[in-house]
C-alpha cells in the first residue's frame, strides 16, 4: 500500500528533510506507522520507501507487509499519524493485492480497513468525511447560524439552506477537480470576512431581505473552502465523482443536521420579549468571531 501526503507539511511539522541526498530521516519516521492485522496476526513489515508523487507538492510513501496467512476478506489496517497530525487529519492510501487496487479514506476514527466492499465503502467514507468537516467546521456553522438568527419564517429558512447548499456545491466540485482554483488563505479571509458581514448586517439593517442572495454569494466562497480539505487530502483516482458527491451530501447531512437543532431553538426565540435582545447579544458575537478569525487568517497567517 501506499500514502500520499503533502512533502512540505510533513516536513515542516517534523523538521525532517523531504528532498535532496538524505531522505532517510522522513523514511524512518513512518516505521512502525502502519499495521496491518490478518487473521489475529500483524503482518511482517518491511522498510517504508519514499518514491516521487505526480504532484510535486507530495510525497509517496510505500509499504509492504509479508503476512503468514493468506489474505482474507477482511483486513484490519491502522494508521499511527494522528496523535502527531491532530484528530481532524485524513489520509488518502491506495492499496493493492494482487491485481485488486482500493483506495480509502483514513481517519482516527476510521482505521479499519475491509478490502471487500470496494466503491461503496469508498463512497461511504468520503460521506463520513463530509459529515465529520461540517460538524468540525466552525466557521461554517457559525455562518449559517448567524443568516438564520433572525427569524423570518420557515420557508425563508429554507431558501437560506437551498442557496448556500447549491453554491457551495458548484465551487466544491469545480475547486475540486481544479477547473478554478483561488489561494488558500483569500479563501479562508473571506469565508471569515462572510461571517463579520451577516453579524453587522443583523444589528445595523432593519430590514433585512433576501437572505437566500447572501447565502449563495458567500457560500460560493465556503464550497471553496470544503474543496481545501479534499485537496490536501488527495482526490482518489477510482470513483472520482462518486467521491465528490458522497463528500457533498455528507456536508449536507451535516448541514441538515445543525438545522434541524436550530429550528426549534430559533422558533421558540422569536417569540419571547427578549427576541431583539438575544439576535442582537448573537449577532455581535458572531461579528467579533469573524473579525478575530479574518485578522488572524489574513494577516497573521493561522
Amino acid at each position: 500500500m501506499n500514502l500520499r501526503l503533502p512533502a512540505k507539511g510533513v516536513a515542516e511539522h517534523f523538521n525532517l528533510p523531504v528532498k535532496g541526498d538524505s531522505p532517510e530521516p522522513l523514511a524512518a519516521f513512518f516505521a512502525g506507522k502502519v499495521e496491518i492485522i490478518n487473521e489475529d496476526r500483524a503482518c511482517r513489515p518491511s522498510p517504508p520507501t519514499l518514491q516521487p508523487d505526480k504532484d510535486p507538492n507530495r510525497i509517496r510513501v510505500d509499504f509492504a507487509f509479508a503476512c503468514a496467512e493468506p489474505v482474507g476478506e477482511n483486513v484490519g489496517i491502522y494508521l499511527y499519524f494522528f496523535n502527531e497530525f491532530g484528530p481532524n487529519h485524513s489520509i488518502l492510501a491506495t492499496i493493492r493485492r494482487g491485481q485488486t487496487v482500493k483506495e480509502f479514506v483514513f481517519t482516527q476514527k476510521r482505521t479499519d480497513f475491509q478490502l471487500a466492499p470496494g466503491l461503496l465503502a469508498q463512497a461511504a467514507s468520503f460521506l463520513l468525511l463530509g459529515a465529520e468537516h461540517i460538524f468540525t467546521g466552525y466557521d461554517h456553522i457559525l455562518f449559517l447560524v448567524g443568516l438564520l438568527v433572525i427569524w423570518r419564517g420557515a420557508m425563508n429558512i429554507v431558501k437560506i439552506v437551498t442557496s448556500f447548499t447549491v453554491a457551495h456545491s458548484i465551487t466544491l466540485i469545480l475547486a475540486a477537480l481544479s477547473v478554478v482554483t483561488l489561494p488558500s488563505r483569500l479563501v479562508e479571509s473571506v469565508i471569515a470576512l462572510s461571517i463579520a458581514y451577516v453579524g453587522i448586517e443583523n444589528i445595523l439593517v432593519k430590514e433585512i431581505l433576501g437572505r437566500w442572495r447572501v447565502a449563495f454569494l458567500f457560500g460560493l466562497m465556503h464550497g471553496f473552502g470544503f474543496a481545501e480539505v479534499l485537496r490536501a487530502m488527495g482526490l482518489p483516482s477510482r470513483g472520482l465523482v462518486l467521491s465528490l458527491l458522497s463528500f457533498n451530501v455528507g456536508v449536507e447531512i451535516g448541514q441538515l443536521a445543525i438545522v434541524a437543532v436550530c429550528f426549534p431553538l430559533l422558533y421558540y426565540a422569536s417569540r419571547q420579549a427578549y427576541a431583539t435582545a438575544l439576535v442582537r447579544g448573537v449577532s455581535a458575537a458572531i461579528f467579533l468571531m469573524g473579525v478575530t478569525w479574518f485578522i488572524q487568517r489574513a494577516f497573521l497567517g493561522v
